[in-house]
């Protein structure tokens, strides 16, 4: 998937002031987002990510993988497009560990 699709996806989905999508692995599923957006404005963590997970739609988890942009909102020394790695956040996030990342899986 392009950029320019999943940021179209965010910004029709979301009041987004500010849609920012990179593909970090230049293979077209791994993307990290940066969205602005005055509709997060007192909702929790998980709640700002439902709302650009229901924007995404179907394409998450075919076409899109969630983590990169998990790890951007919580990392506290990411810059720019980027998650440090390095931070507790990080390190949770790349473990499956962190409190405030959840999986879900469809029923059939």
């Amino acid at each position: 998937m392009e950029t320019s699709k999943v940021s179209e996806l965010i910004s029709s989905g979301i009041n987004s002031v500010h849609v920012e999508v990179k593909d970090t692995t230049d293979t077209g599923d791994h993307f990290s987002a940066i969205v602005i957006s005055s509709s997060f404005e007192g909702l929790s963590l998980i709640d700002q990510h439902k709302q650009v997970y229901e924007a995404v739609g179907e394409h998450m988890t075919k076409e899109i993988h969630a983590l990169e942009y998990a790890a951007l909102l919580n990392c506290k020394r990411s810059n720019d497009f980027s998650p440090c790695g390095d931070c507790r956040s990080c390190i949770n996030i790349k473990m499956y560990q962190h409190e405030e990342i959840h999986f879900i899986y469809p029923i059939k």
